[in-house]
């Protein structure tokens, strides 16, 4: 994420040496996610999608975020709300325990602003209050150094005049 591929590399490295249980490919689909995460948090969204590509079709949160987050930063606005709607859905889902004990909340709570962003962006106002509305659900009476938090409110704003 810090743009140092090389230490990042020898990083994974040393972990592998240090736990060879660990399969060569688990390493693989383990690098394969961080290079997605660093592409999107670089804004490259078809970087992150070719290496999504790469990772098997888990339906896991975190993989459906950063697909979703990688087909908004293309102007991929079908894909972005199919993916996010998907986040949504996976974040729901408790039918089993590897789901339940794995659970991370905060991908379908910002999948709600990203919705909002995008709804705001193709002109489905009424849809972009509800997602905002949402998403500021959960940081109602905290402050929040989350940029997307300020953002929200901000966008509400707008869209409620």
């Amino acid at each position: 994420m810090a743009g140092n591929s090389s230490a990042a590399q020898q990083s994974l490295q040393r972990f592998a040496s240090s736990h060879p249980w660990v399969a060569p490919r688990a390493l693989e689909i383990n690098q394969a996610y961080d290079d997605v995460s660093a592409a999107v948090h670089r804004g490259d969204g078809q970087t992150a999608l070719s290496r999504a590509a790469t990772i098997p079709n888990f339906q896991d949160a975190t993989l459906l975020f950063l697909k979703a987050r990688s087909h908004l930063l293309t102007n991929d606005d079908s894909s972005a709300e199919t993916e996010f709607r998907a986040v949504l859905q996976t974040d729901r889902s408790l039918q089993n325990s590897r789901t339940m004990t794995a659970r991370f909340p905060f991908f379908g709570i910002l999948s709600h602003y990203y919705l909002g962003q995008l709804y705001e962006r193709t002109g489905k106002h009424d849809k972009a209050v509800n997602e905002y509305q949402e998403f500021l659900s959960h940081f109602a009476s905290a402050q929040s150094r989350l940029p997307q938090v300020s953002e929200a409110r901000t966008a509400l704003k707008r869209l409620m005049q």
